[in-house]
């Protein structure tokens, strides 16, 4: 299955396409990809993907009944604990753009030491497909129905997981992605309404349901604030005024830094209140770039917000602009200068930086 190339929003025309879900789109992903195999061998982590690679040949002769037969023969191969190459190429690849999941190492860990009680195998089949999405002559398709049946299953469980609000919002971005943008939006939907039936938008629901882990509470928040950061991505898509999670209350505490997050070596969290007073703490406070993409988002749509409540109140003629401008200008002038780059003196991008610039320039 090859994704059809997602169409730019109007009002914008970039040299070369971008996604949610980081980088090129599939189609420009997939003319790169092939350049690069002309050129160099294929790596041990691609050969190891085939399970999978087999299943395109077989792809136009499974249909109906034939078809899920040859799905459910696949799924228990692929629906299982085991960190196989497509996942690694899910961390490769796209963990960097939406770091909500548990780092890599910290997830074998769980899986090898089998200590959790949290299902982490419908996660597992959602970054198997958008790891196939990276890889040579692997049927997306498959793997796409694979993680939907298997995301299915998890959405019977009472109460729900929080690992299902994981598998909504990957599911959705990759979606996106893949330009099944109706589709893309009710898994978006149903993340926000599994993340706030769980209360995840509070702060005391990360510790209540880590299990003790400091990182996957950490884990907990960044979903979370994952959801908050797509909701909005889409509404801007939409060119809708206000998005859902931004109507209601949020109490839950801030990401750390990325090496925090990948050490595992998890610091206290700041608020909400701690980002929003920065400027009255010393100057060389700075907070995690994932803060500073929140407070980015945060601003605008608050702005934007309390504009369309003035002008219902009152009938101002302010412009939204302006209001806007306003919320901007305040988040740049608040910028410590090590943020107000995007990418180190060795090129090394901050992504999280980067869609915060991103975000006020859109």
């Amino acid at each position: 299955m090859d994704c059809a190339q997602t169409p730019s929003p109007p009002h914008k025309a970039p040299a070369k396409r971008v996604s949610l879900a980081g980088g090129l789109t599939r189609a420009a992903l997939a003319a790169r990809r092939n350049l690069v195999g002309a050129s160099s061998p294929a790596t041990a982590l691609e050969s190891g993907i085939s399970i999978v690679s087999a299943l395109s040949e077989n792809d136009q002769r499974n249909t109906g009944e034939e078809r899920a037969q040859h799905l459910e023969t696949i799924s228990s191969n692929l629906i299982s604990p085991n960190i196989d190459a497509l996942v690694h190429l899910y961390y490769r690849h796209f963990h960097k753009f939406h770091p909500l999941a548990v780092p890599l190492r910290h997830l074998e860990r769980l899986l090898t030491l089998g200590t959790t009680k949290l299902n982490f195998h419908p996660l597992l089949a959602v970054m198997r497909f958008i790891g196939s999405l990276y890889a040579h002559s692997v049927n997306s398709d498959e793997l796409k129905a694979i993680a939907t049946d298997a995301i299915l299953e998890l959405s019977s469980q009472t109460p729900p997981s929080p690992v299902l609000a994981q598998c909504y919002l990957l599911q959705s971005i990759s979606l996106h992605w893949c330009d099944e943008l109706d589709r893309a939006q009710e898994m978006m939907d149903a993340a926000i309404r599994i993340a706030l039936q769980l209360s995840m938008n509070q702060a005391d629901f990360a510790v209540d349901h880590g299990e003790g882990d400091p990182v996957v509470e950490e884990s907990w928040r960044r979903t979370w604030w994952q959801i908050y950061i797509i909701d909005a991505h889409y509404a801007a898509i939409r060119h809708a005024p206000t998005f859902t999670t931004n109507e209601v209350e949020m109490t839950t505490e801030l990401p750390c830094d990325e090496e925090g997050y990948e050490s595992g070596m998890i610091p206290t969290p700041w608020t909400l209140a701690d980002f929003d007073t920065r400027e009255f703490a010393s100057d060389d406070l700075v907070f995690p770039s994932f803060a500073y993409l929140i407070g980015a988002v945060r601003g605008i749509a608050s702005s934007i917000s309390r504009f369309l409540a003035t002008v219902a109140r009152s009938g101002h003629s302010l412009s939204v602009f302006e209001v806007v401008d306003v919320a901007i200008d305040g988040w740049l002038l608040s910028l410590p200068e090590t943020k107000q780059v995007t990418a180190s003196a060795g090129g090394e991008i901050d992504e999280h930086m980067f869609q915060a610039h991103m975000a006020i320039h859109a």
